[in-house]
């Protein structure tokens, strides 16, 4: 039940907008538009579909979820996952790859590892080429190549250091990547230099950074990524990716990342008394939550892993 409880965790919240996005492709429609198409292979609708006597076959949401995740790969684009996912007749959300391939591979493979969830070799194979490639730059971080492949531009992305270690994490967790591992420990490394011993960002450090950022949107719901902005939303969210890579493979660079980052967000992210600390700013007037929920998730692992139960009571608070 432990396993299916983090596959769903992962799942669920990560992509339950593509899920629903997609009931209209399970109820019998197919998916096409930008030279994407879907062959159906599930006639079944998501909402009844999944239900068994009124109660929700949680193995069953899983299995739809999965194959789901399957679909939002666009093959014209070595199976990079679209951002969003297209209406019928629509064009896919071709941007910020680099966030979603990494959730991309932590959750087919917690999925795979929990029910036996079948992924085509294809796919994975060619995510593992997608992460290889993007992290094809100085930082050794998924920030994209700079050979214009397919296309794609470099984009300091730093709101996804989270996605970054959980794509290592998985391949070493699930697939026993020494490779990954490597890769692993060259990120680590890269996000070091890209944060000060306090747990304030460094970004400047970044080749990328210097060479090829751009600002963001001022409406959108992540981090703008400047040097001197404020860690919320970039380092809050990566504290649980750090404790599992570190659970992996036993870096103590990832810990002393957790630890950096933990300390913080103890102090700047949350209240004794238990309320919302309005100095962690969230992004965006209506607040990018999910970042700062994990943000108290990795806090409350990281008290957990090292025996320090100031961080498990600041989030029990």
């Amino acid at each position: 039940m432990r396993k299916a409880f983090c596959i769903t965790w992962i799942i669920i919240p990560c992509y339950m907008a593509n899920l629903l996005a997609a009931e209209k492709v399970f109820m019998g429609e197919n998916l096409k538009g930008n030279g994407y198409s879907i062959a159906v292979k599930d006639e079944g609708s998501i909402l009844v579909d999944s239900k068994v006597d009124g109660r929700i076959n949680l193995k069953r949401v899983m299995e739809l979820g999965g194959q789901n995740l399957l679909y939002v790969c666009n093959p014209n684009l070595n199976y990079l996952p679209y951002f969003i996912v297209p209406e019928p007749g629509g064009p896919g959300g071709d941007h910020a790859w680099n966030h979603n391939i990494g959730r991309w591979l932590d959750a087919m493979l917690r999925l795979e590892d929990a029910i036996g969830f079948e992924i085509p070799a294809e796919q994975e194979k060619s995510m593992v080429e997608n992460l290889r490639k993007f992290c094809e730059n100085p930082d050794n971080l998924p920030f994209g190549p700079r050979d214009n492949w397919l296309g794609i531009q470099p984009d300091c992305y730093v709101h996804s250091f989270r996605e970054y270690i959980l794509a290592v994490n998985s391949l070493v967790r699930y697939r026993n990547s020494k490779w990954a591992a490597e890769l692993g420990h060259k990120m680590l490394e890269s996000i070091e230099h890209a944060t000060n011993p306090d747990g304030t960002l460094a970004l400047k450090n970044l080749d990328t950074y210097v060479n090829y950022y751009k600002p963001a949107s001022p409406d959108i719901i992540c981090p703008d990524g400047t040097d001197d902005a404020a860690p919320h939303g970039v380092t809050d969210r990566a504290i649980e990716a750090l404790v599992w890579y570190y659970q992996a493979t036993g870096d103590p660079l990832a810990l002393k990342l957790a630890d950096r980052f933990a300390r913080y967000h103890l102090k700047n992210s949350t209240n004794p008394d238990g309320s919302l600390n309005v100095t962690s700013r969230l992004p965006h007037p209506i607040g990018h939550t999910h970042s700062y929920l994990g943000g108290l998730r990795g806090l409350f692992l990281f008290g957990q892993l090292t025996r320090q139960h100031e961080f498990m009571d600041a989030v029990k608070s």
